[in-house]
């Protein structure tokens, strides 16, 4: 099977479409950028509702011609993480019986990443992992705490927790699945972790970074400057994806094709 992903390749990213599955209604981190719970179309995740596995795969049928086009990627990034829910891993699953043609794709904040990775390579093309901090001080101002095993985790405790399992994951899944690192970039916190980020994925597997600017919602942060998201374009020793559109957990048809996140909140409150 060929890899042409809208979210790995430029020239695919104008060609194939992709068809995000709304099946994770559960979260196990608290990001304090996070805006899901809202459903605006510019809201990165967000999505209309959520689907039983068997329902958000019965809906692409509807899609005529992915039946018969081997470029289609199904894809699960939300509403919320994934991961930390196991509705996730059954349509992957269904997607693969009934869909085999088709390229599967999973995004994932990585704090459950070592309990699914070794399932997760048998079902998926391509994993997103999104590292936003690899530092306790940075991880705490964008994360308030995360869930592990039932037990919530916060500061020190929560950033080793997290980055390590980050990292545990993306080395099990990179011999067996394209790995991309997904950054949010946050002025004033990570913009100089940037560099350090793109080396951890490189050492342990991943092919390409996307770093993305944080979008302000819930009053949190601001836009980074086009200079400052270049700059830290620059700083990655990873190739860099520079056309994310920062999707919807059901977003539907080719990106290129459609405006992003960024552009759409400037448009309507910006």
């Amino acid at each position: 099977m060929s890899f042409l992903h809208p979210c790995f390749d430029h020239k695919a990213h104008y060609e194939v479409p992709r068809f995000h599955l709304p099946v994770a209604f559960r979260c196990n981190a608290a990001c304090r950028y996070c805006g899901t719970n809202t459903d605006r179309e510019f809201i990165p995740g967000a999505s209309n509702r959520v689907m039983c596995p068997e329902e958000a795969v019965d809906s692409l049928a509807a899609i005529h011609h992915l039946a018969n086009d081997a470029q289609g990627v199904v894809g699960i990034s939300g509403p919320k993480e994934p991961l930390a829910n196991p509705e996730t891993i059954e349509t992957l699953t269904l997607v693969r019986e009934k869909y085999p043609h088709v390229l599967r794709c999973l995004c994932t904040n990585g704090v459950n990443l070592p309990i699914y990775a070794k399932t997760v390579r048998h079902l998926a093309d391509s994993v997103t992992v999104t590292v936003n901090a690899v530092s306790p001080e940075s991880w705490e101002k964008i994360y308030k705490h995360i869930v592990y095993k039932e037990k919530v985790l916060t500061g020190r405790a929560g950033f080793e927790r997290h980055i390590n399992n980050q990292i545990a994951g993306i080395k099990i899944l990179s011999p067996f699945a394209k790995v991309k690192i997904n950054t949010v970039l946050v002025p004033g916190v990570n913009e100089m972790e940037i560099k350090e980020i793109g080396s951890l994925g490189k050492r342990y597997g991943a092919v390409i970074h996307n770093i993305m600017p944080l979008i302000p919602l819930n009053g949190y942060g601001r836009f980074p400057t086009q200079m400052e998201l270049q700059n830290a374009r620059d700083r990655t020793p990873l190739p860099t994806f520079l056309l994310c559109k920062q999707c919807r957990a059901d977003a539907c048809g080719i990106p290129g094709n459609q405006e992003s996140a960024a552009e759409l909140y400037r448009k309507n409150l910006g």
